[in-house]
């Protein structure tokens, strides 16, 4: 405690020993890529350990991003004073997919699987550069920009590996498989580069293990209130603990049922397979063990 106090004291002394000096400049425009990943970052530290707090400033976050990022038919790429009038680039759109998909995961909202598929619709009508890969930019935003395709991360994951992870959760959550051999037909145009050079493409074999280990999970509610998961203790502990054994923000597909007796009820699946709903968090190591999903070291 002395030597704490010894550092705090030097601080205030640093501190005010600077005042006079001109601060630097400071970058204070909002991006949508670093965005969605924050949002989506701390919806999964909400889940993880139920802090509920986390998940309503996610929301709020997300909800600010989009209403001062929207311009009229596309998502742009960043806003200070007023928003850029660059559309969005495809890491961008993928973290706001990412984002949104999460905070569905952890709210049961359906609003926010409609605003991930309509980033989506976007994302493919005027990104495509084929059926398995994106261009960075989207077509007609500045024809001075040479439109790019390419998967290794930078600084941030590559929207290509974002975009892996968020077919499969749609895949778990709309039922529709063809969103998952979408995510097989990205990891396949890759795949030569991610085996040659595997630092660069550390997104991608993320996301390829996501698409093909990572458990899903199901949740049959009885009310249809969609934002039960939100405020329900029984249902953030059941999906506290699942993603815990696991380590990270799993796919969550919200299914009501009124006739439903044991609701809520959590539903683990890998692949085909599939617990029987559990009702008690201390069943769910039990279920992820028969199922060969090993706990998180």
């Amino acid at each position: 405690e002395e030597t704490e106090e010894r550092l705090r004291a030097i601080g205030r002394k640093l501190f005010k020993a600077r005042q006079p000096r001109t601060a630097p400049e400071r970058d204070d425009k909002v991006l949508a890529s670093w965005n969605g990943l924050a949002v989506a970052a701390l919806v999964e530290a909400g889940m993880l350990l139920d802090e509920t707090a986390w998940i309503d400033m996610a929301a709020q976050a997300f909800a600010m991003v989009v209403e001062r990022l929207s311009r009229g038919d596309y998502l742009a790429q960043s806003f200070n004073r007023t928003a850029s009038p660059f559309p969005a680039t495809a890491d961008g759109m993928a973290a706001m997919i990412r984002a949104a998909l999460c905070l569905n995961g952890a709210t049961g909202d359906a609003v926010y699987r409609r605003q991930a598929l309509d980033w989506l619709n976007d994302l493919d009508t005027r990104y495509a550069a084929s059926r398995d890969a994106y261009y960075m930019s989207r077509d007609g935003a500045d024809r001075h920009l040479r439109r790019q395709v390419f998967a290794e991360d930078e600084a941030t994951p590559n929207a290509h590996a974002l975009m892996v992870e968020n077919l499969a959760m749609l895949a778990h959550i709309t039922g529709n498989e063809e969103y998952r051999r979408r995510a097989e037909r990205i990891l396949h145009r890759f795949a030569a580069g991610m085996s040659e050079n595997p630092l660069a493409h550390a997104g991608l074999l993320a996301a390829m293990w996501f698409l093909h280990e990572a458990p899903a999970l199901t949740l049959v509610s009885a009310d249809d209130d969609s934002r039960e998961t939100f405020v329900n203790h029984k249902v953030r502990e059941l999906l506290a603990t699942a993603m815990r054994h696991s380590g990270r923000m799993l796919p969550v597909a919200h299914q009501r049922d009124a006739t439903a007796r044991n609701a809520p009820a959590l539903l683990i699946c890998r692949g085909p397979q599939c617990s029987i709903p559990i009702t008690d968090p201390a069943q769910v190591a039990d279920a992820m063990a028969i199922l060969g999903i090993e706990a998180a070291s």
